[in-house]
């Protein structure tokens, strides 16, 4: 492996525990991802496997849509009927899983590949609407071992203990560039950056905000006018980067944004 994959790795592999730096304030591209499945409109999350060293997204809707796995050159090394409909899409790293929440009150399951990593298997670990609403998004913060959401409809962030999810806390937003209106309804990134630790995304003036962990905005920074943001699900921060879903192309784009 060059060095500067290797460099890469181990970067992407701390990026729930990035120093504390500032956002920039123009997000550049890094690279990108295009789904290997046909299946399905709504990516809805991405989440990066430090063990595996490897990213993992999946298409809402469906348990036939898929789950798929790349690299961080942008190869796609997995794909497989999800056998859940997905929300969010995180890795446990008390547990060493990845983990989902999925549809209304299907719960939340850990997924486990086979050796090879040719088939993964479900195991249910909570069953109920354990999530705002009906299609949010949950993260991972590994800092706090819990599993944050965006309650929109309240202006909230929902974090939910990673074993005792019904032990529910909310933090209050308090933005100052724009309103709850104005974000990506249902998704949420959690950065491990301190005083960045959340970042929204601004769909009305295609910005990502960045909040602290008591809900203040600490900074915004601009999105690449070629690039789309959309009211729901298609946003993620994974690995250092934020993610932006295309549609049309069925791709996911890499930001630099620290």
């Amino acid at each position: 492996m060059k060095a500067s994959a290797i460099l890469l790795s181990v970067a992407l592999a701390a990026a729930g525990s990035i120093s504390a730096q500032n956002p920039l304030s123009q997000a550049s591209i890094d690279f990108t991802y295009t789904m290997a499945s046909s299946d399905g409109t709504n990516a809805s999350a991405v989440t990066w496997h430090p063990g595996l060293n490897l990213f993992f997204t999946a298409i809402a809707g469906n348990a036939e849509f898929p789950i798929e796995a790349f690299n961080t050159s942008g190869k796609n090394v997995y794909t497989a009927e999800a056998q859940t409909d997905v929300r969010g899409l995180w890795y446990n790293s008390a547990t060493g899983n990845l983990e989902v929440n999925s549809a209304g009150e299907t719960g939340w399951s850990s997924i486990s590949f086979n050796k090879n990593m040719t088939a993964h298997q479900l195991t249910a670990l909570h069953v109920g609407q354990l999530q705002p609403d009906f299609q949010s998004v949950g993260v991972y913060n590994a800092g706090d071992k819990k599993v944050a959401f965006l309650n929109a409809a309240l202006g909230n962030i929902d974090l939910y203990p990673s074993k005792k999810p019904t032990k529910v806390k909310s933090v209050s937003l308090s933005l100052s560039s724009c309103s709850t209106d104005d974000l990506n309804q249902t998704s949420i990134g959690c950065t491990g950056v301190k005083d960045f630790e959340y970042v929204l995304l601004n769909v009305s003036n295609h910005k990502l905000v960045f909040v602290d962990k008591a809900g203040k905005e600490t900074a915004t920074t601009s999105l690449p006018e070629e690039l789309v943001s959309y009211g729901a699900f298609k946003f993620a921060f994974a690995g250092g980067r934020a993610f932006l879903y295309e549609t049309e192309t069925r791709t996911w784009t890499a930001l630099r944004v620290f």
